[in-house]
């Protein structure tokens, strides 16, 4: 097939991820990224199912699980700091299990480290640098640059995240692509925080009235992450993410102030804290992913939200259907992304449906509440309604495809 000129505008998990496949079939792939080089900040991600499929067949597994994270497990706690429920860690190769802790916990940033390694020879990285329109063309996209300047490719590659900005000019053209987003009323604050020597090696959470929820996790001997989860304040928290870092600490600080356990240990963390982070959640949902020759991939096309556990896994298995699927029609850019579109559609729509109505129920808003609540979770772990559930929504309703053009005869899994 005729080697194509691919721009990628993401140096996240999926851009890199497709660069590796496309750039493995010969063709050109350039990586715009932002930022003025690559992310080293970031929380702590899994990769389950499919995902731990993909990243074995791209011979990066071995690497990914030395920068795996100690975590035993997750503990789930009441306000008095007192064990309510423990999980423990997923087992090896057990891809149906639903253990909070996965076979593959890894920081993003040591996973963006790997996936840029892996794609730094073969692709080009230029940093600092954005897309900022486009003009499909009978033979590719006319793309204009954060630096002034206007280059063609014959294909656009939008893993920009799940506030993408190739997204938003798509949407804006009113071209045929129509945005059925979805926000899950869940606000989220992230942040790094000092490990003490009590904090130990499990994940620990902890429900309190007003439905809030505090978390802790930890990656290393001295450094874990804080946190704050909420369905509560959705206007105060909704208001304060329009502004600066400052007045959405002030914001979170609020809703949590008196909440107990460690609420006020992650208050001061976060205060402190140079990587805070905050959202909300919002479930990426539209009717194609892509438009001419411009594509969305990743978190820009079908972010599912942080309840699934699940965003990982799927730019990384979107990145190799997409590399596949291009594979298999050699070259044929517009057979290429309707494969995409027909193939990938049916795991992504699997992928958003588990949880988000069973999260919204369990948000507790008095003390009460947050009893019963420990008492049907310990309930239904006995009764193995987790497993139970899996087996009518789970990602193996969807089989994995085997891409010999990207594989050849070193097919792992």
């Amino acid at each position: 097939m005729a080697a194509l000129r691919v721009l990628i505008s993401g140096a996240g998990i999926a851009g890199p991820s497709i660069a590796f496949w496309l750039s493995k079939l010969g063709h050109s792939c350039t990586i715009f990224e932002r930022h003025q080089k690559l992310r080293t900040y970031g929380q702590q991600i899994d990769i389950r199912g499919h995902g731990i499929t993909v990243v074995d067949r791209m011979g990066l597994k071995g690497e990914i699980m030395k920068h795996n994270v100690d975590e035993e497990g997750f503990q789930l706690v009441n306000v008095k700091g007192e064990r309510k429920l423990l999980l423990g860690r997923m087992e090896a190769g057990d891809d149906k299990s639903k253990a909070f802790t996965s076979e593959i916990e890894i920081m993003r940033s040591d996973l963006n480290e790997i996936l840029y390694n892996a794609t730094k020879e073969r692709s080009v990285y230029r940093f600092g640098t954005t897309v900022v329109d486009y003009e499909n063309q009978p033979d590719g996209v006319l793309v204009t640059l954060s630096d002034g300047t206007a280059e063609k490719f014959d294909l656009v590659i939008a893993a920009d995240g799940s506030n993408s900005r190739i997204r938003k000019m798509m949407l804006k053209r009113g071209e045929r692509i129509k945005d059925n987003s979805r926000t899950l009323g869940f606000f989220v604050a992230y942040f790094r925080l000092p490990k003490t020597p009590e904090d130990g090696n499990l994940a620990t959470g902890c429900m309190v009235p007003k439905r809030r929820f505090m978390m802790t996790r930890w990656h290393t001997e001295e450094q874990g992450q804080g946190y704050l989860m909420t369905r509560a304040s959705g206007g105060v928290l909704k208001t304060a993410l329009s502004k600066d870092v400052r007045a959405q600490k002030e914001a979170f600080a609020q809703v949590y102030d008196g909440a107990g356990w460690q609420a006020n240990r992650l208050i001061a963390a976060m205060h402190e804290a140079e990587d805070f982070y905050a959202e909300e959640i919002v479930q990426r949902r539209t009717n194609i992913w892509h438009s001419g020759r411009v594509v969305l991939l990743g978190d820009a096309a079908f972010a599912p939200g942080l309840v699934t556990g699940m965003g990982t896994s799927l730019a990384v298995v979107g990145a190799y259907v997409l590399a596949g699927e291009i594979g298999r029609h050699g070259g044929d850019v517009a057979a290429g992304l309707e494969g995409f579109e027909k193939t990938m559609r049916p795991f992504v729509q699997q992928a958003q449906i588990p949880s988000v109505a069973a999260w919204r129920l369990m948000w507790p808003n008095s003390a009460l509440g947050v009893r019963m609540l420990h008492f049907m979770i310990k309930a239904a772990m006995r009764l193995k309604v987790p497993a139970l559930m899996e087996r009518f929504q789970s990602e193996s309703k969807w089989t994995l495809p085997r891409y010999e053009e990207l594989l050849g005869g070193n097919v792992r899994g």
